[in-house]
């Protein structure tokens, strides 16, 4: 009956277009931008973990980490 009336509320999905971009973010020094990662990973002793690395963009090291 819904679709029979049309009374359904149809919202349109729209996808917002990627800009183009050139080059790459510039990263002079280190510890000016981080980035953040996941991993689940299995262990017998514990089961289930997560692994949360903070990394530097820079020089691509890990400056923090959370299990």
């Amino acid at each position: 009956m819904m679709q029979q009336y049309h009374w359904q509320c149809r919202i349109p999905h729209r996808c917002a277009p990627r800009g183009h971009r050139e080059g790459a973010i510039e990263k002079p020094a280190s510890n000016m931008m981080w980035g953040i990662d996941d991993a689940k990973f299995w262990t017998e002793e514990d089961g289930c973990c997560w692994f949360f690395p903070v990394i530097d963009h820079h020089d691509r090291e890990i400056v923090g980490h959370r299990v």
